[in-house]
């Protein structure tokens, strides 16, 4: 029992100076990068999970949507603005108290994005403590609080990150690397049809692989690859070229407000509309267990016919869990409660 004690206190020592460590290094780094050019993430989550700690426990489908909304959109929003008046049109780079300011909350900036991002993993591991490992004596020493919200820290944090790089990308930059990427297989698969499929492309990979001393099949085969190669390596710079002009046209667009938070706002929601239906899909499958037949409402569909025995009644006890676990935090709750996809 000693040693057993004597290796927790040890694991959790390592674990509180690996922290310590891991804060000291963000702590410097945030002090020589300065408060307006680190990303405020942290604490945006650090109002959100604030927030979701006064929500009552019983809510539907409507609010939970609504709220998380509400927690992405405006700290996004209060970003924006903010950034735009402190950064965006400063024309002189900041001095004296200003200048120390800016580096003194650049360090705790840093620091507050690793203690939030460790929350949000710690509110995943205690929800599934909380669910699936009741009866631990880790379990009753956390606080109720942090059981009947960890779950929605993680997703709230999740899903600002996914906002967040949905807002930052646009709708015009999401289609310029779309189609600069579709441009690149094109251009490759092109090539290859090109010199694999075409008589005069054969014919001319048939002579560059005799250039390389190749005889008989194996010429056009090298030729083919070498032009491939060569062909959409030029093609792969005019392309690169091309949404680089792409790209500072939608920067120069961008610079109108009236243009940015549009293009911006309508890749965020479209990124945030996906995230939820995830959720939802996820759920789905929960309840889908737990109604005590999947399996064997799978069998039945395809027409086969099999004994499962008691497969069905276990794989219900885990949905049964799972749903304990995903109506285990109030906005988690509200999708699961009232879940479209469940029947």
């Amino acid at each position: 029992m000693n040693l057993l004690l004597a290796g927790s206190d040890a694991a959790m020592y390592a674990v509180i100076g690996v922290v310590g460590a891991l804060l000291l290094i963000c702590a410097i780094y945030g002090l020589i990068r300065k408060f307006t050019r680190l990303t405020w993430i942290g604490w945006e989550l650090l109002i959100v999970f604030g927030v979701d700690l006064l929500l009552p426990k019983e809510m539907n489908f409507a609010v939970s949507t609504l709220l998380l909304v509400l927690c992405i959109v405006l700290p996004l929003a209060g970003e924006h603005f903010l950034r735009r008046a402190l950064v965006t049109k400063q024309v002189t780079p900041s001095r004296g108290a200003a200048n120390f300011f800016d580096h003194f909350g650049g360090m705790f900036t840093a620091i507050v994005g690793v203690l939030m991002f460790l929350a949000a993993l710690g509110g995943l591991g205690v929800a599934v403590m909380g669910t699936f490992m009741k009866e631990s004596s880790a379990v009753a020493q956390i606080p109720p609080i942090l059981l009947e919200h960890g779950l929605d820290f993680f997703i709230l944090a999740v899903c600002l990150v996914i906002a967040r790089a949905g807002c930052r990308l646009g709708i015009m930059k999401g289609l310029n690397y779309l189609i600069t990427v579709l441009l690149v297989f094109g251009a490759f698969f092109g090539c290859l049809l090109l010199f694999s499929q075409v008589g005069w492309g054969l014919s001319f990979s048939g002579t560059v692989g005799g250039w390389f001393g190749m005889k008989g099949s194996l010429a056009p085969i090298v030729g083919c690859g070498v032009l491939t190669l060569f062909f959409t390596l030029l093609l792969f710079i005019g392309i690169m070229f091309l949404s680089h002009f792409v790209d500072k046209k939608i920067r120069s667009a961008n610079s109108y407000q009236a243009v940015a938070i549009p293009d911006g706002l309508i890749l965020g929601i479209a990124y945030t509309a996906v995230f939820i239906l995830l959720i939802l899909g996820i759920q789905a499958l929960f309840g889908a267990l737990a109604q005590g037949d999947f399996l064997s409402s799978l069998v039945s569909s395809a027409g086969i016919e099999i004994d499962l025995g008691n497969v069905d009644s276990t794989l219900a006890n885990i949905g049964n869990s799972l749903a304990d676990f995903a109506k285990s935090s109030p906005i988690s709750a509200g999708f699961y409660i009232n879940n479209p996809f469940i029947g």
